[in-house]
Order: structure tokens, then C-alpha cells, then sequence
């Protein structure tokens, strides 16, 4: 299940993986940012990276991600991929992508 708090260290690790650094930076409240389903002037890509890494932050046990519809181009969601699973190994991630992004298939061990 995750767990359900986080410190600073792993939400600072989760933004650099979904590359939301510039968002956070440049953003007058930074970290205190309050992002919801209605927030005016953000991105939808920035919205759909804010969700994936509150999830990351809770280091999930499961991560169920779906590409289709991301604001992301190919080689942006290849490239997310590759950070979060090379960040979060002990997390398993189920991820449902677009036929037309050549996403490498990795091997999963099974639980002891």
C-alpha cells in the first residue's frame, strides 16, 4: 500500500523524477503549491507529472499508471519510465501504453 507520510528528502526525489524541478522553482509558494483537479494556469502536463509524483513520494508497493492521453510525447514517457523504475526498484509498476511507444518489457521477480 505505500506508506502514508513522506519527508521532504522523498518528495524533492519524487519531483526530480517526473522533472517538475523548473515547476517548483519557479512557482512563488515552491512546495506549498496547492495543486487540484480545478488549478488555473498549470499545464496539463505539469498536472498529469504532480500526480505521479504524489504517488512516487509514498513509495508504492503498486503503481498502476496509464500513458494514454499524457501530454507527453513518446520519448518524454520512454524516458519517465526509466526514472521511475530505475528510482523506485522495489516498487512494482503496471503501466498501460500507447502500441506506437517502444517501451522496454523488464523482467519481474516474484515475491518471496
Amino acid at each position: 500500500m505505500g506508506r502514508t507520510s513522506i519527508t521532504h528528502t522523498e518528495l524533492q526525489k519524487a519531483i526530480e523524477v517526473v522533472q517538475l524541478n523548473a515547476f517548483v522553482e519557479n512557482h512563488i509558494n515552491g512546495y506549498d503549491k496547492l495543486v487540484g483537479n480545478n488549478s488555473v494556469g498549470i499545464s496539463q502536463e505539469d498536472k498529469e507529472r504532480v500526480l505521479i509524483a504524489r504517488a512516487l513520494a509514498h513509495h508504492p508497493d503498486l503503481l498502476l499508471l496509464s500513458m494514454h492521453g499524457l501530454a507527453l510525447d513518446a520519448s518524454e514517457i520512454v524516458q519517465l519510465l526509466e526514472r521511475i523504475t530505475s528510482n523506485y526498484p522495489a516498487s512494482t509498476i503496471v503501466c498501460a501504453v500507447p502500441a506506437h511507444i517502444p517501451v522496454k518489457w523488464k523482467t519481474i521477480q516474484p515475491l518471496n
